[in-house]
């Protein structure tokens, strides 16, 4: 499996110690994205990465904000916080979940124990968008309409 910024996915859990997690600067996505505190988050990206995705998403994000940009993240405690257990293998639950936010384009792994997250969530893409039910569907579409009538502030 490969990411979207070009490194393996699997480099993520290679050699020992703590991962770093960068932010991934994104102007397109930045300038007309969600927060991930956001309503988009929790309606509509949830049912896409899950309650775990969105919790790591969050938490990711946070502490990109608090350490200016970058920092280094020990699995096992991420995993902890997380209500996940204290495996931080390949297959353990924390790693699914990171690899989830790969996949589905929230992060990226660039590199050897390197992930780089995005400070803020673009909208779903229509493939995400189509495995909505209906009902999330229009609140997708709704707080879109917000953030580009300027009734909402990108990334806030």
């Amino acid at each position: 499996m490969t990411d979207s910024v070009g490194g393996r996915a699997s480099a993520l859990f290679e050699g020992e110690g703590p991962i770093r997690v960068v932010a991934w600067p994104d102007p397109v996505a930045d300038a007309s994205g969600f927060a991930a505190n956001s309503a988009m988050v929790e309606w509509c990206w949830l049912p896409v990465v899950g309650p775990s995705g969105t919790w790591a998403y969050r938490r990711l994000v946070s502490a990109l904000a608090a350490n200016k940009g970058a920092y280094d993240q020990d699995l096992a405690e991420l995993a902890h916080w997380l209500g996940l257990g204290a495996g931080v293998s390949p297959n353990a639950p924390v790693s699914r979940t990171l690899l989830r936010l790969v996949r589905f384009g929230l992060a990226a792994v660039s590199g050897p124990r390197t992930l780089v997250v995005r400070r803020t969530a673009p909208p779903l893409r229509s493939s995400q968008l189509d495995r909505l039910n209906p009902r999330l569907q229009r609140v997708h579409a709704t707080l879109l309409a917000q953030l580009r009538a300027g009734e909402a502030t990108p990334g806030g």
